[in-house]
């Protein structure tokens, strides 16, 4: 993703820097108040003894105090798309900055600070439970106000269409994708590794974090769950699942190397349909005529008729670049989908074509129908719940 001057976008990515980088934003604070003090020391003394005080160090411009705020909050955007964009084994932008001048420090210093400060209120303020990542949303059972959440912390649970959320299991694991075929719920993720973030990049693109894969399912709405190891898998490394909504049992698996596998008696096993999905192994959903949908961060969208061949689309979301989040099928027309990505677009050409359903400065993740219903529910990145009672095409905030 290209970076911009808008604070807003850059401002989730906070949440991928690994607990030991955030725990640095402390050390970095105290240099910049002990530079700031050590420098408003040398003017009073300047002041008080203007022909014995050397010059040199008060005549250097301060790299934070000649920005703009405008080209302050660019680097901010910048510094930040570094972070999220990095390989794992390179030095992140706070250990470089230990090697760095007091001044360069004292910027990094700042463009940290700034990002918390932006960043947390809109979690404090959000209605869902705080996360690393939001991957997937599930209506668990007949009552469209019963909900499954699958974050970077396993499962959270809401009975009131959001409101309210209480921890469902799976903690420790990446809950990537939650699908439903029928009465049974189907959880596919990875558990956490030693890596911090629940996404890691590899040659510019998106993963999921390695990890142990899980493949479960639940035929009482979420309450109790087996896990599965379905026949044809070489690993449990789920990215996505799909459920063909007109045969239940017909269930699509992609997994994080981008293979793209289907079940058709219910995830007992599962055949290879395609080693590569096109682009990135993210998002996957069928439409009318079991035809398939697929998309993710980096590429943009895919379109297929059989899972073989993918035809990439000319999708560009509304800030002009190619995200493509989750997607979620009106069960009343297969044609209309919704896809997330900043903001919420909607297609009624089964993803040939997309217009803006709720325009946002806001990255957005999970995204669901209730079965059978005009319903729906989407996350945003800064922890706001949404909600549409006429098939998305409009939508208004739950908290």
């Amino acid at each position: 993703m290209a970076p911009t001057a808008n604070i807003e976008p850059a401002a989730f990515r906070i949440q991928n820097i690994e607990a030991t980088q955030t725990s640095g934003v402390a050390r970095w604070i105290a240099a910049l108040d002990a530079e700031q003090a050590a420098s408003g020391s040398r003017r009073r003394r300047q002041e008080q003894h203007p022909q014995t005080i050397d010059r040199t160090d008060l005549s250097r411009p301060s790299p934070i105090e000649h920005r703009s705020d405008e080209a302050l909050r660019e680097v901010l955007c910048q510094e930040l798309v570094h972070v999220v964009h990095r390989p794992r084994q390179k030095p992140t932008p706070l250990e470089m900055s230990e090697r760095a001048s007091p001044p360069m420090r004292q910027l990094v210093a700042a463009i940290v600070a700034l990002t918390v400060i932006a960043f947390l209120p809109a979690v404090a303020a959000g209605a869902v439970p705080k996360a690393n990542w939001y991957w997937s949303i599930v209506v668990s059972g007949p009552n469209p106000n019963m909900l499954l959440l699958g974050t970077s912390n396993g499962l959270y649970r809401s009975a009131d269409a959001g409101k309210t959320w209480s921890a469902a299991g799976f903690s420790g694991v990446n809950a990537t994708s939650l699908v439903r075929a029928g009465t049974t719920i189907f959880l596919g993720g990875v558990h956490e590794s030693q890596v911090a973030n629940p996404i890691v990049t590899k040659n510019g693109n998106y993963l999921v974090s390695p990890g142990q894969g899980v493949l479960a399912a639940s035929s009482d709405g979420g309450t109790s769950w087996r896990e599965l190891h379905p026949r044809g898998l070489p690993n449990l490394d789920v990215t996505a699942l799909a459920v063909d909504p007109t045969n239940s049992r017909v269930l699509y698996a992609v997994l994080r190397s981008g293979a793209v596998y289907r079940s058709t008696d219910s995830a007992g096993s599962f055949q290879l349909v395609s080693a590569k999905i096109g682009g990135t192994p993210w998002a996957l959903a069928i439409t009318r005529n079991s035809q398939l949908i697929g998309g993710n961060m980096s590429t943009g969208s895919y379109l297929s008729t059989n899972g073989k061949k993918w035809q990439h689309t000319a999708f560009v979301d509304p800030r002009g670049t190619y995200m493509v989040m989750e997607l979620a099928v009106d069960p009343t027309n297969l044609n209309h989908v919704l896809m997330t990505s900043f903001g919420i677009v909607s297609s009624t050409d089964s993803g040939k074509s997309w217009r803006v359903a709720l325009s946002s400065k806001v990255m957005f993740g999970p995204i669901a129908y209730a079965p059978g219903a005009r319903i729906s529910y989407a996350v945003g990145f800064d922890g706001s719940f949404w909600r549409s009672s006429d098939g998305g095409n409009s939508w208004r905030k739950v908290l």
